[in-house]
């Protein structure tokens, strides 16, 4: 009782590529031979494919795990849209999706009825009547197909082609909220693909369990449109329609028809369908026309026994051509944004796929790091036209970010949360780093004050007294000390090398080394030089006070009367 797939109807549009006047324009890989390139979306079978009619870098998926939404024209995606769920909660599968005209309201097609959104698709909501029955059956209420008024967005039908309901046309008049059956005269369980004459919306067609269908009073009443359309007198079984100001396309079993007098008679173009047996499954599945130029058309293949892929015609259906090379799923979706050039997106059992020449400007971001130690994510990386991407600032354990520049300008404003993100790219950026090590900042150092008596072996620390293991001496007009102790009793610590014969000092942050019986010190790394070397007295070292104690950070006041040494941190 079913087609050969699930049709879902929306504009698509692309040049074809073997017509000189009709060439898509240069990109960033101009000359390159159209192929088709399968996008990242993971979600399984595409029913259905929505470019948003006011912002082509927008696109939206219909897929057996719900609804996903890409915003850099299917380069990423997302899973979107809350509310769409039945009553249990599970995801729907969504079979149809369709826009106004001026993108006010979507409408989304699933295995339990329609939804409608007025946020851009972010909340869905659904109506009432359209299944009188309830329990079990309202699960089974699958609508793949919509058509929305192109000049009342809140006018839309929908074709109901669920497995344990009776297939109709279903119409509602205040966007989705309440729907009634739109009349009497379909005969058939399987409303496949629904379309409005854009001149006149009161009149719509509705392909119907292989025939096709017309309501000229806004789906009160349909007619069986009897017109032939047979291949060595077997007729061709309809699977979808798409309408134009003065044409009427047909996709079925044998190929794309035409008509131009409502459905009386039809032709069929050249190039599309096969010799032979052959041409009674090739089933078109999928038709679109370009909004801007009517007369290019596309074709989606389903066939049973044809090689499955895309076509196009530039001359109204008169003629076909393969459109990027061959498909290896049946093409059930088609959708194009009017963007120029623009990107093909063709929906198949394996997933979404776009047809590259490339026809989106694709645009280079690079990252650098420059000085200082830290990383750029992603360093490298290919965004669409009106694109977006988030680059991450991630600085290596110790050190810090202080510059962002974007094509040279100075950005580092602009970064939040170590995140600079660009959005509406519409050229090359390259963006730069720099880091730089975290200052280490180190506890005040606490004050002592140390008062020492030369020939004393008694001093003061912090007013206490404090017994010394080697009195302080002058030698050649300068103090020496016993190191250690003083040099302990301020908080510092003092190491001894016995091969070197060299005493180390800290305190602080400061280091001074000394050699014994030399005039050479280090401190803080810098070599200097003494006024009296360092010597050993009774196994003590003692080392030039005031030397020692202002590279160490010290204060030192000498008080000849008394012969004092106070030294203060």
């Amino acid at each position: 009782m079913r087609r050969l797939v699930v049709v879902l109807i929306v504009v698509v549009a692309i040049a074809l590529l073997t017509v000189p006047s009709l060439l898509l324009s240069p990109a960033a890989t101009s000359g390159a031979t159209p192929t088709w390139q399968q996008t990242s979306l993971d979600a399984g079978k595409i029913h259905a494919v929505l470019v948003h009619p006011t912002n082509p870098a927008t696109i939206f998926t219909g897929t057996d795990r719900g609804l996903f939404r890409s915003t850099d024209r299917g380069v990423t995606w997302g899973q979107y849209g809350t509310g769409i769920k039945t009553s249990s909660s599970a995801t729907l599968k969504i079979l149809a999706l369709a826009a106004a005209r001026d993108g006010s309201r979507l409408y989304a097609g699933t295995s339990a009825g329609v939804f409608q959104s007025t946020d851009g698709g972010a909340e869905w909501s659904q109506g009432s009547g359209m299944l009188s029955g309830s329990g079990i059956l309202r699960y089974y209420y699958a609508i793949t197909a919509l058509a929305v008024d192109p000049a009342n967005p809140q006018t839309v039908y929908a074709g109901d082609s669920g497995m344990m309901t009776e297939g109709r046309v279903l119409k509602s008049t205040d966007g989705g909220a309440t729907w009634q059956s739109s009349g009497s005269g379909i005969s058939g369980d399987d409303v496949d693909g629904l379309a409005i004459d854009p001149d006149g919306p009161s009149t719509v067609y509705a392909a119907v369990e292989h025939s096709l269908y017309v309501s000229v009073d806004a789906g009160s009443g349909w007619t069986k449109i009897t017109g032939k359309m047979e291949v060595n007198s077997s007729g061709a079984g309809v699977l979808t329609v798409v309408v134009t100001a003065d044409v009427i396309y047909a996709g079925t079993t044998a190929g794309v028809w035409k008509s131009r007098d409502g459905g009386a008679t039809w032709s069929q173009g050249t190039g599309l369908s096969s010799s032979g047996i052959l041409r009674y499954f090739f089933g078109i599945a999928a038709l679109a026309v370009d909004p801007v130029n009517p007369s290019v058309l596309y074709a989606g293949d389903s066939g049973m026994m044809t090689s499955d892929g895309v076509y196009a015609s530039a001359d109204g259906g008169d003629s076909w051509t393969q459109a990027g090379g061959p498909l290896t799923e049946n093409v059930s979706a088609l959708a194009v944004d009017s963007s120029v050039p623009p990107t093909v997106y063709a929906g198949t059992d394996a997933g979404l796929f776009r047809l590259v020449n490339v026809p989106v400007a694709r645009f280079r971001i690079s990252a650098s790091v420059p000085q200082g130690r830290g990383t750029i994510l992603p360093l490298l990386k290919e965004v669409a036209e009106d694109g977006s991407v988030t680059l991450t600032m991630l600085p290596d354990a110790g050190y810090r970010l202080v510059l962002v520049t974007d094509n040279g300008t100075n950005v580092t404003g602009l970064v939040r949360n170590s995140m600079y993100e660009l959005t509406g790219v519409t050229a090359d950026h390259t963006i730069t780093a720099v880091f730089e090590p975290i200052p280490i900042v180190l506890p005040p150092h606490p004050s002592h004050t140390l008062v020492l008596t030369i020939g004393s072996s008694v001093m003061s620390v912090d007013g206490s007294s404090a017994t010394l293991d080697s009195s302080p001496i002058i030698r050649e007009g300068r103090t020496l000390l016993p190191i250690r102790a003083v040099i302990e009793a301020l908080g510092g610590s003092v190491g001894w090398d016995a091969v070197k014969r060299k005493a180390t000092v800290t305190l602080g942050p400061h280091t001074v080394e000394v050699w014994i019986g030399s005039r050479e010190a280090r401190v803080d790394g810098v070599n200097t030089s003494l006024d009296v070397a360092a010597i050993i007295v009774n196994s003590r070292t003692l080392l030039p006070l005031r030397f020692v104690a202002e590279n160490l950070g010290c204060a030192v006041t000498w008080d000849p009367v008394g012969k004092t040494v106070t030294i203060e941190t």
